[in-house]
């Protein structure tokens, strides 16, 4: 079995379908009579008048059938529908499409089938005239033209019935072309015909697909549903309701414009109501919009510190309009303008400024431009304000100028504001370019505004570029100090002052000290809209303070060392006198001469070392007393190679390697017998101190850390535990090593003379694997 496929025109050929309002009425003798005419004549046992909705084909009128209804899918019906032409079956059983048809295969047993589909005027077959026999014949062709002319005879009669014919011409025809949602609502409510706007509509508002036959009241939002019911009811009383409301939906709320049209038959008895909806969402929302651009623009009219004009292109420029405001300015009133017509426009202008305001205004409208000036008014009271007016032309679609329209405001205050200004800036201008500090002003932003000349001079004399406006406050400060400062900045808001002196070194080697002080400006409102960043030249200054910080340290470190000299000088000269006292006690009672000999040998030996302390301590003294050492410009690279030629006999006798790596362009600003003595220490301790297994190598290398020099002396010897004596390394009279010749001293004094001259020294070390120290200038 086959089910028939549906028409093209389903929807429309359903709706006109409903418009004859046939289906599930009552038999009528008429239509009952035209089906026992048909069996009849076709002779057969069965005959049928059907139509075929959506589910189902229902019998109007039945011949030798008990049954009123059957499923649309089993019907023979269904396929006459679709093909709209007449079909005949004259063996069911031979036939594919109803072969195992339950009508066939059980009872009532159909072998032949004749149906007649009745198409209505506008082309729709509602559904058939048919007859039907239980065994497979053929029908004459009188019988043929009998079918057709009684199916011609039940659209006469469903014509008759409900005289819709035209009416559903034009609703298929409506349905179609109009934009507009459209239904046809039975009395009931239910839901007879609509379009294809209406089923979209249905699926977007409320999710689901509108059927023939449903209730329009679940097409209706709930709060909406009164309201429905109640138009609905006007218009089943003879009234049409047209309506604008808001639909609303989940994601897309729009306005509708809604009609109730009730539909009468030619009795004019009424039949139902027809739904017209039609989408103004876009009409409402320009005319909500433009509501509120007219309530903004009259707000802001009414608020405009002036007022807004238009007057005609006429001799006497007739006002037109003219705002509320205009009474502010002038002290006349908007109808002594346009009502009363005391007094014009040009009235008002000032004689002194009439004549080239004029001018203007006639050059701007001869090249369509707008107009703009300053110029003085008269108020009511005789008076004269200064004024600021924008305007222009309006011209028609013929090119033809019709009016001017504009705005006037006063500037009085901010005229007489701008002349003292002027003059304070002129004051300020003077004192601004000739006094010596740097000055420079950034807006909110921090790009520069302004700035004078010595801040121009700073600029180019520190950073060799030329500052412009615009230029951003990142180009007046080392980068090192952009990311502090510009937390600090950032927001400006925080309205902090922040200043701080900072050192600029130029190429040429000269240093010079700024003090630079970054000041909010405020307005009114107390609120930070710019920095003000001043530049003093404090160079004479900083140099004098560094003067006298060097000279406090020196001094301070002077006493430190002094002190602990002082312990040093105690103890030695100490331990000295008591050998020196033990030995005289000794000697005034000698057993013998040989023992007074070996008690004179032993008072020689600690004179000597009594002489040789006294010979260091004068040297150490001599250090801390040199306040004022000659510095010159020395070649460190030549004092290493004159150390090698001093040392040369040790060098030659140890077999020692010594790498001079130092560049030779390499100046230190340095006393020469420090530096001297410094580089001999160094380097006689390295060779004094070498490996007895391997060749003595000791390297000179120089390097720059964080911006200064640094002279390193590596070499190869038997090292230095540093976990024990570290602390002690350059302590007066410390040695490590067990050497006979070690005496303490030579580390002692380099490092005083290390530290005089500001720098430092460093130390590393292992034990059997050689030595590293670093100098610092």
């Amino acid at each position: 079995m086959k089910i028939s496929p549906l028409p093209n025109n389903e929807v429309e050929r359903i709706a006109a379908l409903q418009l004859f309002q046939i289906l599930d009425t009552e038999a009528e003798q008429d239509f009952d009579d035209i089906a026992t005419l048909a069996a009849q004549i076709c002779e057969t046992p069965f005959s049928l008048i059907t139509f075929v909705d959506d589910k189902r084909q229902w019998f109007k009128a039945k011949h030798g059938i008990e049954i009123t209804e059957t499923h649309r899918d089993i019907s023979f019906c269904s396929h006459t529908v679709y093909s709209a032409d007449l079909m005949i079956v004259t063996d069911t059983t031979k036939d594919e499409r109803f072969f195992d048809n339950p009508f066939v295969a059980g009872e009532p047993v159909i072998r032949f089938y004749a149906g007649m589909p009745l198409i209505s005027e506008s082309g729709f077959a509602l559904g058939t005239l048919c007859v039907l026999d239980q065994k497979p014949r053929v029908l004459t062709q009188q019988q043929l033209f009998s079918l057709k002319i009684l199916a011609k005879q039940v659209l006469t009669l469903l014509k008759l019935r409900v005289k819709i014919s035209d009416f559903e011409s034009k609703l298929g025809a409506y349905f179609k072309s109009t934009s507009n949602g459209v239904c046809f609502i039975d009395p009931g409510h239910k839901v007879i015909a609509y379009n294809k706007i209406f089923e979209q509509n249905t699926r977007l508002y409320f999710n689901k697909k509108v059927n023939l036959g449903d209730s329009m009241l679940d097409f209706i939002n709930t709060e909406n549903k009164e309201a429905y019911k109640a138009h609905f009811a006007r218009a089943m009383a003879g009234e049409e309701i047209r309506l604008e409301t808001l639909i609303a939906a989940a994601e897309n709320s729009k306005w509708w414009s809604v009609n109730y049209i009730p539909v009468r038959n030619t009795t004019e008895d009424i039949i139902g109501v027809v739904f017209n909806a039609a989408d103004i969402d876009e009409r409402k929302k320009a005319e909500e919009k433009l509501a509120e651009n007219q309530r903004f623009l009259q707000t802001l009219i009414n608020n405009l510190p002036g007022y807004v004009y238009r007057v005609k292109n006429d001799p006497d420029y007739t006002p037109e309009y003219i705002s509320e405001g205009v009474t502010k300015i002038t002290g006349h009133t908007v109808n002594e303008y346009i009502v009363d017509r005391i007094i014009s426009g040009a009235h008002s202008i000032s004689e002194i400024d009439k004549d080239r305001l004029w001018d203007q205004i006639q050059t701007a409208i001869k090249n369509k431009l707008p107009y703009e000036f300053n110029y003085r008014m008269k108020d009511k009271s005789g008076g004269e304000k200064w004024v600021w007016e924008r305007g222009q032309g309006i011209w028609n679609d013929e090119g033809r100028l019709v009016a001017l329209e504009g705005f006037i405001t006063d500037i009085n205050d901010y005229k007489n504001a701008e002349a003292a200004l002027q003059k304070s800036e002129d004051n300020l201008h003077t004192v601004f370019e000739n006094t010596q500090v740097g000055y420079i002003l950034f807006n909110d932003q921090l790009e520069v505004l302004s700035f004078n000349k010595p801040a121009q001079g700073f600029n180019q004399n520190e950073y060799q570029k030329t500052i412009t406006t615009g230029m951003h406050f990142s180009n007046f400060i080392p980068g090192e100090r952009w990311g502090e400062l510009k937390s600090i900045l950032y927001p400006i808001s925080k309205g902090k002052i922040v200043e701080y002196d900072r050192n600029i070194l130029r190429p040429n080697g000269d240093e010079h000290w700024y003090h630079v002080k970054y000041s909010p400006v405020s307005n009114k409102e107390k609120k930070t809209t710019g920095v003000v960043m001043t530049l003093e030249n404090i160079t004479e200054r900083k140099i004098a303070e560094i003067d006298l910080m060097k000279s406090f340290k020196m001094v301070n470190g002077q006493n430190k060392r002094l002190l602990n000299f002082s312990y040093i000088v105690s103890h030695n000269l100490r331990s000295h006198a008591t050998n020196i006292k033990s030995i005289l006690g000794l000697m005034d009672e000698p057993a013998s001469e040989e023992e007074r000999i070996e008690m004179l040998q032993h008072l020689k030996t600690v004179s000597d070392s009594l002489d040789e302390s006294l010979h260091n301590l004068n040297e150490v003294i001599s250090i801390q007393n040199n306040i004022n050492l000659i510095l010159e410009p020395l070649n460190l690279h030549n004092y290493i190679l004159k150390a090698m030629d001093i040392l040369n006999e040790q060098i030659t006798e140890k077999n020692a390697v010594i790498n001079n790596n130092v560049a030779a362009g390499i100046i230190v600003n340095y006393n020469p017998a420090y530096l001297e003595s410094i580089i001999l220490n160094f380097l006689s301790n390295a060779i004094k101190y070498s490996h007895p297994a391997r060749q003595p190598v000791i390297s000179f290398n120089c390097s720059y850390e964080n911006g200064r020099l640094m002279l390193k002396i590596s070499d190869n010897g038997i090292g230095i535990d540093l976990k024990r004596n570290g602390d002690k390394l350059f302590g007066m009279y410390k040695t490590f090593n067990g050497n006979a010749d070690a005496k303490g001293i030579g580390l002692f004094i380099s490092k005083n003379q290390i530290d005089f001259m500001g720098g430092k020294v460093e130390a590393e070390s292992q034990l059997n694997i050689g030595s590293i120290f670093k100098i610092y200038f």
